[in-house]
C-alpha cells in the first residue's frame, strides 16, 4: 500500500451579466458581476438567483461565465492499493522499492511505501514426483504403510528445501526375509497396583479355522482343532525362548478398569481393557468376580473422596482390598 499527497485548488472568477428589464420606449440596462472561489473541482458550478435587486431596479440573470485565473497544487494523504505478483516466493521477502511514480488523474504522482501485505496462492499446473520410504526392524507382522508422510525435497524451480505432505499412491515392499534365531527384548513388571491376582490358562478361539488354543503358566501349548478334536501340543515359553522359572500367577493393575475418555466411568467386567491373548485368561468368571470387587471397592473412594474414579490411586484401591481380606 502507498500513501499519495495530492490536490488542486482553483481560482474562479465569475463574471455574471445582469439585465435590466426594459421599460416602454426605455433603453436597456446591464449590469456585470464579479464573484471570486477557490474549489478543487474542475467542474465547478454555482446556482445563483434567477432574479435580483439593485438600487430599487429589478435584474434578471442573463449569463455566466467562469474563468479559472489561477491553479496551484496542494496535497492530501490518500491510500493508494498496488498488488505485484511474484511468482515461486517462498518467503515474505519481496524488497519492493520504497518510492513511486504513478499516474493519478492523468498527472504523476511520486508515493512512498508504507505497509506490505502478503498473500498466498496455491501454484497450480505444476507437479513433481517424489518418493519415500520407511525402513523397519523386526516385526512379527507385515508393517501398514502410513496413509501421507511429510518429506523434503529440492524445488527445481527456486533451488530451495521445500516441506510436503504427500498421500500415499502405492505401496512396494523393498524385500523382508524371516530370521528364526532372533532374540526379542522383553520387559516383564509387576504392576504396584494390582487388584487381581490369576492362575486361569490363556484360552483362545480361533478366528481362522474351528479350533481352541490353551496356553497355562508353565509353558505347555494345547490347540484343538476341527470336528474331530485333533491335538497339537507345543510349549509357548519355548518357542520364545523364555527361560527361568515359571510364573506362579499373573497381575493385573487397576488402571485397565479406568477409561481415558470418560473420568467417572468403571468398566467392571468383560468390557476390560485387554488384548485378545490376555482377554483369553480374564473374561472368565473366578478373575471378573476379582474386578467386580475392585470396582465397588473404587466407587465407595470415589464417593467418600470426592475424586472421579479416573483420579484415585490405584494403589490405595489395592489397599482397600487387602484390607477386605484379598490376597494381593
Amino acid at each position: 500500500m502507498n500513501n499519495i499527497k495530492f490536490y488542486f485548488s482553483f481560482l474562479l472568477l465569475i463574471m455574471l451579466m445582469l439585465v435590466f428589464p426594459s421599460q416602454a420606449l426605455a433603453a436597456t440596462g446591464e449590469v456585470t458581476k464579479t464573484k471570486t472561489f477557490t474549489t478543487t473541482n474542475k467542474k465547478f458550478y454555482y446556482a445563483f438567483d434567477e432574479q435580483i435587486t439593485k438600487d430599487g431596479k429589478q435584474y434578471k440573470l442573463k449569463n455566466v461565465d467562469y474563468n479559472q485565473i489561477d491553479e496551484k497544487a496542494e496535497s492530501e494523504e490518500k491510500e493508494v492499493v498496488k498488488t505485484k505478483v511474484y511468482h515461486y516466493l517462498y518467503e515474505k521477502k519481496c524488497n519492493p522499492k520504497q518510492e513511486l511514480t504513478i499516474t493519478r488523474n492523468g498527472k504523476q504522482v511520486q508515493v512512498s511505501l508504507n505497509n506490505i501485505v502478503y498473500k498466498s496462492e496455491t501454484i497450480k499446473g505444476r507437479y513433481t514426483y517424489a518418493t519415500a520410504h520407511t525402513n523397519y526392524d523386526y516385526v512379527t507382522t507385515k508393517p501398514t504403510a502410513p496413509k501421507t508422510k511429510k518429506i523434503n525435497y529440492n524445488d527445481k524451480y527456486t533451488g530451495k528445501t521445500v516441506s510436503v505432505n504427500l498421500p500415499l499412491k502405492s505401496f512396494k515392499s523393498g524385500g523382508e526375509k524371516w530370521i528364526n534365531d532372533v532374540s526379542i527384548p522383553m520387559t516383564c513388571k509387576k504392576y504396584d497396583s494390582t487388584v487381581l491376582k490369576g492362575t486361569y490358562r490363556i484360552d483362545r478361539h480361533h478366528q481362522e479355522d474351528n479350533g481352541i488354543t490353551f496356553k497355562y503358566l508353565d509353558g505347555t501349548t494345547t490347540s484343538f482343532y476341527g470336528k474331530n478334536d485333533k491335538v497339537v501340543n507345543g510349549n509357548w515359553r519355548e518357542e520364545l525362548g523364555i527361560t527361568g522359572e515359571c510364573a506362579k500367577y499373573y497381575s493385573v493393575p487397576f488402571e485397565i478398569l479406568v477409561q481415558e475418555k470418560y473420568s467417572n466411568f468403571i468398566a467392571a467386567g468383560r468390557m476390560l481393557n485387554a488384548d485378545s491373548a490376555a482377554y483369553g485368561a480374564l473374561r472368565v468368571m473366578v478373575n471378573l468376580n476379582q474386578l467386580g470387587e475392585a470396582a465397588g471397592v473404587a466407587a465407595v473412594m470415589s464417593i467418600d473422596s470426592g475424586l472421579a474414579v479416573k483420579e484415585l490411586n490405584g494403589v490405595q484401591v489395592k489397599q482397600n482390598l487387602n484390607k477386605g481380606g484379598s490376597c494381593l
